[in-house]
C-alpha cells in the first residue's frame, strides 16, 4: 500500500523485514523470498533508482528458476521488472530476450490452466494477466528504433491469445456435444439444463426470480469447468491454436496483407492515462511485422461517443468528398486519416486486407471509409473481417449437412400467443405497436423474406419460411442440432448500454424490463421474435411459453455447428460490450459459441427498404455458385452505385 502511495521511506523497512522474516524460515530458498526482494527491485524502480532495482530483481529470479517456479507470477513479474531496469537504463539488449521469454512464459501458463477454467474464469484471467500484451506493445511503441524481435514475439501472442477463451470454450462444447463418452453426455445435458433454466430466470426482474439462483449459478460453473477438464481430446484442439507468423505467411498470396489491430494502455516509466491503437502489419514477403502506430482513443470519442448517432453516422460514411479547406469536425476522411492512412505506404501492390479489429475499431465499417480521389477503402482492397487472424490458418471450411435456408421475419411482436389448440396457434394482439408500448413492426421484412424463400426455391434450394405467428422464439431454438445451412433474420435487434456506465455518464436508469438492468452483455444483447413485447414492456411471460427474446446468452447455449452462415438483417446486431483481447461480447459472440462459422452483422440502425435490396442482391449473387464473401462484396458494390454508404454500409461479414 505504501509502495502504491509512493510512500517509499516507509515502504523499504517492511519489505526489508518481510525478507527476513521469509529468509530465517526458508533460508532464502522460496517463493516469499523471492517475492521480497522483488518488492525492493520495484520499490527503487520506484523512485527511479533503476540500476539499483537490478540486483534485487537477479536474486529473485535466480529463486524462482532453481524452485522451477516458472509458473508462478512472481517469475513473469520479475522477468518483467528486470526488463523495464534494463529498458530505462539503456541495456535495450539485455531487456528484449527477457520481455520475449516472459510472453512465452505467460502463454504456457494459459495453456496450463485454461482446461481447468470455466468461460467466466477464463475471461477473468486474461483480464488479470492483460498488463504483460499491454507493457509489450508499449515497449514496442517508446523503443520501436531498439526492437529486433519484438514485434515478432507481439504478433505471435496476438495470433495466440485474441478471442482465445471464446475460441477455447467453443472447442470443448464441440467435443462435449460430439462425445461418446456417457459421463460427459451427462454432464453436458445437465450443464445444458441448467442454463436453460438461468436464461430463464434472468428474464424476469430481480424480484420475481428464484430464491436459490446463487446457488444453481454456482452449480452451473461447476459443471462446466468440470465438462471443461473431462473433454478427451481439448488439448489436443488447444494445440491448433498455436499458430505462428509463419504458418500465418504461408496462406497469404503475394498481394494479400493481414492487420492485427491492437489497443493498449501506454506504460512509460509508469501507466500513462493514454490509451493508444496501433497495427501489425503482415505480407507475404515480411521476415517481421511491421509496426504501426495509429492514434490515440481519445481522438476516436467524437465518433464513437454514447450520443452519436445517425447525423455523426452520415457525416462518416458519405459519398461526396469532403472539402479540406472547411475541416468538418466529424467527417469519413479525418476518421480514415487517423485510422487506415499511416498503412497506406505499406499497402502498395495490395488488393485482399483481412483484419481483426480491437476496442472501438468494432464499430468502423471499414470498406465504406472516404480513401482519397472520390473512393471508398472498399474500391482499393478487398477487405475481410476476422475476429482473430489465427482462422484464416485454422479455415475448416465447414459445410452443413442440413443444405437449407431457414427464414424468419414479419414478427407480430405484440401477438400474444396463449395457447396451441387444434393444432392452430391462438393469437391476442395486445398493446399499439409502437417504440413506446414495445417493438414497431417491420412491413418491409415481409416482402423481403418473400422475394429470399423465391430465390432459394427458383434454384430448388430447400427453404423454411417462419412468419407471423410462426416466428416465435420456440421455432427458432427447435433448430438447435439439426440447424440449416444459412439462417437468415430479419427482425429487430438490440444491444442495450451497461447499466452501470449509464449511471456514471448521470443518465436516468432504464427499468423497463430485466434486459436493461443486466450486468451481463450477453443478456444485454439478442434479437426479438414474436410476441416479444409483452416482456419487453416488463410483464410476465406466459406460462409455458417463451418470451420472443432470445438473448445471445441463450443463442450461445444452442448448437449450431452445421450452420455456415447467419444473416442478421436488423439493427445493430454487430455491437456488444468490447471487452479486452476478447472482441465483442454480443449476439457475433454468442452464434460463434453455438458453432456458427460466418456472420453478416449491422453496426447502426438500418433502413428496412434499402436493406431487403441488399440481401436480395446478396442472394443471388450466391446462388450464382459465389462464397458468401464475394457475393456480399458483389451486393455491397452494386448499392454502392446506387445509395450513400449509410444505407448499406452497416453491414459487416465477420468470420
Amino acid at each position: 500500500l505504501l509502495l502504491k502511495k509512493k510512500d517509499y521511506a516507509a515502504a523499504r523497512p517492511l519489505f526489508e523485514k518481510a525478507g527476513e522474516i521469509s529468509k530465517k524460515i526458508s533460508g532464502g530458498h522460496n517463493t516469499d523470498y523471492a517475492g521480497s526482494l522483488n518488492n525492493l527491485g520495484l520499490l527503487y524502480s520506484g523512485m527511479g533508482l533503476y540500476e539499483e532495482s537490478i540486483p534485487y530483481y537477479l536474486q529473485a529470479l535466480d529463486i524462482l528458476d532453481v524452485l522451477h517456479a516458472w509458473s508462478n507470477p512472481d517469475y513473469l513479474f520479475c522477468l518483467n521488472n528486470l526488463a523495464k531496469s534494463y529498458v530505462y537504463t539503456g541495456r535495450y539488449d539485455k531487456a528484449e530476450p527477457l520481455i520475449i521469454s516472459a510472453t512465452r512464459q505467460s502463454v504456457l501458463n494459459l495453456r496450463n490452466v485454461f482446461p481447468i477454467l470455466s468461460e467466466k474464469e477464463k475471461n477473468n484471467y486474461l483480464e488479470n494477466v492483460n498488463w504483460l500484451e499491454q507493457m509489450n506493445n508499449s515497449f514496442l511503441y517508446t523503443h520501436k528504433k531498439e526492437a529486433k524481435d519484438l514485434a515478432l514475439n507481439n504478433f505471435n501472442f496476438q495470433l495466440f491469445a485474441k478471442s482465445l477463451a471464446l475460441t477455447d470454450t467453443r472447442f470443448m462444447l464441440e467435443q462435449a456435444g460430439i462425445s461418446t463418452d456417457s459421463v460427459l453426455s451427462r454432464l453436458f445435458t445437465e450443464w445444458k439444463s441448467s442454463r436453460t433454466f438461468l436464461a430463464k430466470q434472468y428474464a424476469l426482474p430481480p424480484a420475481g426470480r428464484d430464491a436459490g439462483l446463487s446457488t444453481v449459478e454456482a452449480h452451473t460453473e461447476a459443471l462446466e469447468k468440470e465438462l471443461t477438464r473431462k473433454s478427451a481430446s481439448f488439448r489436443g484442439q488447444q494445440e491448433a491454436l498455436l499458430i505462428s507468423m509463419k504458418e500465418l505467411q504461408q496462406t497469404l498470396r503475394s498481394d494479400e496483407a493481414a492487420v492485427s489491430f491492437v489497443r493498449f494502455s501506454l506504460y512509460n516509466k509508469d501507466w500513462t492515462d493514454s490509451v493508444l491503437y496501433a497495427a501489425y502489419l503482415l505480407r507475404k514477403q515480411d521476415t517481421l511485422p511491421q509496426f504501426v502506430p495509429l492514434c490515440e482513443e481519445k481522438q476516436l470519442g467524437k465518433y464513437f461517443s454514447f450520443g452519436a448517432g445517425e447525423p455523426t453516422i452520415r457525416a462518416i460514411y458519405r459519398s461526396d468528398p469532403v472539402d479540406e479547406s472547411d475541416k468538418p469536425s466529424i467527417s469519413g476522411d479525418s476518421l480514415f486519416s487517423l485510422v487506415w492512412k499511416p498503412l497506406m505506404p505499406l499497402l502498395k501492390g495490395i488488393h485482399t486486407v483481412n483484419y481483426a479489429p480491437a476496442g472501438l475499431f468494432y464499430k468502423i465499417a471499414f470498406h465504406a471509409l472516404p480513401a482519397g480521389d472520390s473512393l471508398l477503402l472498399m474500391d482499393r482492397f478487398e477487405l475481410n473481417q476476422f475476429t482473430s487472424l489465427r482462422q484464416l490458418a485454422l479455415n475448416r471450411g465447414q459445410s452443413g449437412s442440413n443444405p437449407a435456408i431457414a427464414i424468419f421475419g414479419d414478427c407480430v411482436y405484440a401477438a400474444d400467443l396463449d395457447s396451441v389448440k387444434n393444432g392452430r396457434k391462438q393469437a391476442v394482439v395486445s398493446g399499439k405497436e409502437d417504440n413506446t408500448g414495445g417493438w414497431k413492426r417491420l412491413e418491409a421484412t415481409a416482402k423481403e423474406i418473400s422475394s429470399i424463400q423465391s430465390l432459394f426455391r427458383e434454384k430448388q434450394f430447400n427453404s423454411i419460411l417462419y412468419s407471423q405467428l410462426n416466428s416465435t422464439e420456440e421455432q427458432f431454438k427447435a433448430m438447435s442440432g439439426h440447424a440449416p445451412l444459412i439462417l437468415h433474420l430479419a427482425t429487430h435487434g438490440f444491444f442495450l448500454p451497461d447499466p452501470q456506465k449509464r449511471q456514471e455518464e448521470g443518465l436516468a436508469q432504464d427499468l423497463r424490463n430485466a434486459f436493461t438492468q443486466a450486468k451481463d452483455p450477453l443478456l444485454r444483447s439478442g434479437i426479438v421474435l414474436t410476441g416479444a413485447n409483452r416482456a419487453w414492456n416488463g410483464q410476465a411471460p406466459i406460462t409455458g411459453r417463451e418470451d420472443g427474446i432470445v438473448t445471445a446468452y441463450e443463442i450461445a447455449q444452442l448448437d449450431l455447428r452445421q450452420t455456415d452462415l447467419v444473416v442478421l438483417s436488423a439493427c445493430q446486431t454487430a455491437l456488444g460490450d468490447i471487452i479486452g483481447s476478447e472482441g465483442v461480447f454480443g449476439l457475433q459472440r454468442a452464434f460463434k459459441l453455438a458453432g456458427v462459422d460466418k456472420m453478416i452483422l449491422s453496426l447502426w440502425k438500418v433502413p428496412d427498404a434499402e436493406t431487403a435490396e441488399l440481401m436480395n442482391l446478396f442472394y443471388t449473387h450466391y446462388l450464382k455458385g459465389n462464397n458468401a464473401r464475394k457475393s456480399f462484396m458483389y451486393a455491397q458494390q452494386e448499392m454502392r452505385r446506387k445509395y450513400p454508404p449509410f444505407y448499406w454500409a452497416a453491414f459487416v461479414l465477420v468470420e
